[in-house]
């Protein structure tokens, strides 16, 4: 348990440094306000690595096949692709 722990929180470290939270980070820090931009990274970091936690530890329980979640993850990712193609409106 201590290991997925561990796992989840370096897993948020590095998705609040990833090419995706990285252009949104000025916005969220220069609109802080009073607060100091620490603990908005902090706040970024903790609920990455909280999702990423409890996401392993849900599939973990689960005991599904690695090759069935990774073909779910293909699909997932084309069917979005899919959505994304068609114009908004239609």
């Amino acid at each position: 348990m201590v290991t997925l722990v561990v796992a989840g929180l370096l897993a948020g470290i590095v998705t609040s440094i990833s090419p995706c939270v990285l252009p949104v980070l000025p916005v969220v820090l220069t609109s802080a306000g009073t607060r100091k931009p620490y603990r908005i990274v902090a706040g970024l970091v903790l609920s990455f690595g909280l999702t990423t936690l409890f996401g392993a530890i849900l599939l973990n329980s689960l005991n599904l096949p690695n090759a069935l979640l990774r073909t779910a993850g293909i699909v997932v990712l084309v069917l979005l692709s899919l959505v994304r193609q068609q114009p908004f409106g239609l």
